[in-house]
């Protein structure tokens, strides 16, 4: 990130001539992770550079063709995204040269951005009809994933379901992917929107913040909050916000993200005053034995939020801390733990 934004102009030109479409496809590649809309200038100019010193022929032009169309739907230029797709495809045909898998990937998801999620359904499905043998998984994953979220999109939940993979197998940088296309499922299924998916999740957020893909952690916490407060888990929900602030502050351009935060805020806050303690400080950790021994399912979300509110009144009761520190591990919020 640091080289990114450092680089002054005569040293990127320097370093595009010496190998101009591999640096400037990694280039543009960074800069959306770092933030997507607001980078958008700087990916479409180094795209435009360098595509006007190559042709069809050079391995990759696909490659930049597609990463121009990325930065264009990430500025909700949607009518140019295609249009840059649809010349880029136009020229290869000119050219004879074969279409890549990630052209087709690149135009599903302009379909789905454009609300076509039907017509992006159809043109996964007609891809599928030509596959012949195996296919590495890094090409079928991310059309798999595009086709899920078309389903989702079309409200045939069950479908979209069984067509995910567990979260856990898949490759972190396709897990925002994953995320995209099973959240209608899980806001119309409650009962798949589980506090241990929510941990799952809170993994893929501090991977994108860890690594400083910023505009992704910002969506990524947006979306968690919307399930957590489906989940009622307060708790949770205000630890995404502070997660969501903390990477806004780092976005080259806000481009809306602090009026979503705030947003997000006023429904936690609207939601917050209805938590309660369902038992005294001092019998709480009684209470909830008694739920565990009667066989009722322990959901360490919600009692997280009990156990803190709890120690608020009784700082010095190990046993309640120990609990609340094994509360916390569980829903993916080890630093917290950690300090408590």
């Amino acid at each position: 990130e640091h080289t990114v934004y450092c680089m002054s102009k005569a040293a990127l030109r320097m370093a595009t001539a010496a190998s101009p479409s591999y640096f400037t496809q990694d280039m543009a590649a960074c800069l959306g992770n770092i933030d997507g809309p607001g980078t958008v200038a700087d990916r479409l100019a180094v795209c435009d550079e360098t595509l006007a010193r190559i042709d069809p022929s050079w391995a990759c032009y696909q490659c930049l063709s597609n990463e121009k169309t990325e930065a264009l739907l990430d500025a909700k230029r949607l009518d140019d995204a295609l249009a840059n797709h649809h010349s880029a495809l136009q020229a290869l045909r000119e050219a004879g040269e074969d279409v890549s898998e990630g052209m087709n990937e690149v135009e599903c998801r302009i379909l789905l951005e454009r609300g076509d999620a039907a017509g992006a359904l159809q043109r996964i499905e007609a891809l599928e009809a030509k596959i012949e043998g195996r296919e590495w998984r890094n090409i079928q994953l991310p059309r798999t994933l595009r086709k899920a979220r078309a389903l989702a999109l079309l409200g045939r939940d069950d479908e979209a379901w069984d067509l995910l993979p567990p979260l856990g197998e898949v490759a972190p940088a396709e897990q925002q992917k994953w995320l995209r296309a099973a959240l209608p499922v899980l806001q119309r299924v409650p009962e798949r929107n589980t506090w241990a998916l929510g941990a799952a999740l809170q993994r893929t957020l501090d991977n994108f913040a860890n690594l400083g893909a910023h505009r992704r952690a910002v969506d990524v916490a947006l979306d968690l909050i919307t399930l957590a407060l489906a989940r009622d888990a307060i708790w949770s929900a205000r630890r995404l916000l502070a997660q969501g602030r903390a990477a806004a502050a780092q976005l080259r351009q806000d481009c809306g993200a602090s009026a979503l935060l705030d947003a997000a805020e006023r429904d936690i806050t609207a939601r917050a005053g209805q938590q309660s303690l369902p038992a005294p400080a001092d019998q709480l950790l009684a209470w909830l034995r008694e739920q565990g021994d009667s066989g009722q399912p322990r959901n360490p979300e919600h009692e997280v939020e009990w156990l803190l509110a709890a120690l608020d009144q009784r700082h010095d009761d190990a046993e309640l801390l120990d609990l609340a520190a094994s509360a916390l591990q569980a829903i993916g919020a080890h630093d917290e733990a950690i300090a408590r």
